[in-house]
């Protein structure tokens, strides 16, 4: 599978809703309607900047009945490799940039008698489109989303307003820490759990989940992000018999895609294994978030989207 950019849209709102978050909404150049996404979907956007491309994942947070306007939230990542900052400083009203088909990798499991979500900062963002199509189905749900305050809490003054009951707000500058171990001990049988926030916070909800007996198949979880920055290196293709330099704000698949070599993807963000590779040779800092340790540690794969060469090489089966 792979993330062809199937669409030229244009922003028609951009909108600085925290310092560091801006949400952007889309409609098509042609004048007709996106595709249909479910609750949870992203979509990759392209980006041009001179030499220089990206094509980032992004959570859709609009409703998923609304086929006519894409929305995504977009935070700023001063140390990243220029994509949102492209977002954040290029992108205006009437700029058009290309975006692919949505996709799923964080589904709403629709027979589950309570739905509780559990986000932390930007980690919101999958939740928007949750909330609107629980409300619409009339579920039963309870988000409780951690923040630095109100200013960096992106949605939080209208879930809180909209959802009184159902939407608890944790305030790190009020030092009102959510007790993830209080929050799951007390949920009913039938009870789905989904997480997405920072690498910390989600895997201490998978731990406490765990020891609480929670099973598996009712815990649901999301991290994804786009590549850092890196040192560059240089990767050799010994099937294709071709040597290709990876610069340092440029991605493995980047690389590959920019030398016309295809290689499936979806995610982009070293979550859904699309991309998964066979190494030869070279020693990989994995990043991704879907090889298990014992792949990792046998230094026989790496996700090219989101990992890097360790040296200044690599040699891949392909």
């Amino acid at each position: 599978m792979s993330t062809d950019f199937s669409h030229t849209a244009r922003v028609t709102r951009a909108d600085q809703i925290t310092p560091l978050i801006k949400n952007f909404s889309f409609e098509r150049v042609d004048g007709k309607p996106f595709g249909p996404f479910s609750a949870g979907s992203h979509a990759v956007i392209g980006m041009h900047d001179g030499s220089e491309s990206y094509k980032n994942p992004y959570s859709l947070v609009g409703s998923s009945n609304n086929f006519m306007e894409y929305q995504i939230a977009v935070r700023l990542e001063s140390n990243g490799r220029g994509g949102s900052l492209f977002m954040h400083n290029n992108v205006e009203v009437g700029t058009e940039l290309e975006i692919g088909n949505p996709f799923n990798l964080f589904p709403v499991y629709k027979p589950a008698k309570k739905h509780l979500m559990l986000a932390g900062g930007v980690g919101i963002t999958p939740f928007m489109a949750y909330i609107d199509e629980m409300d619409l189905m009339k579920s039963n749900f309870e988000l409780h989303y951690s923040i630095r305050d109100f200013e960096h809490g992106a949605f939080a003054k209208e879930l809180k307003k909209k959802y009184p009951e159902q939407v608890k707000l944790y305030i790190q500058a009020d030092d009102v820490i959510a007790n993830f171990n209080t929050i799951l001990n007390s949920q009913p049988l039938g009870t789905h759990v989904y997480v997405c926030g920072p690498h910390q916070m989600v895997g201490d909800v998978l731990r406490i989940a765990d020891d609480l007996g929670w099973p598996t198949t009712s815990i649901h979880s999301e991290e994804f992000k786009a590549p850092d920055p890196g040192n560059p290196f240089t990767v050799t293709l010994a099937k294709s018999h071709c040597e290709i330099n990876v610069r340092a704000r440029e991605s493995l698949l980047e690389a590959l895609e920019q030398a016309n070599v295809e290689i499936p993807y979806s995610c982009r963000g070293g979550a859904c294994g699309f991309c998964k590779t066979e190494v030869i040779n070279g020693e990989i800092d994995h990043r991704d978030y879907y090889l298990t340790d014992a792949e990792k540690a046998s230094g026989k794969c790496i996700m090219p989207c989101i990992s890097r060469a360790q040296g200044d090489h690599l040699t891949l089966d392909i």
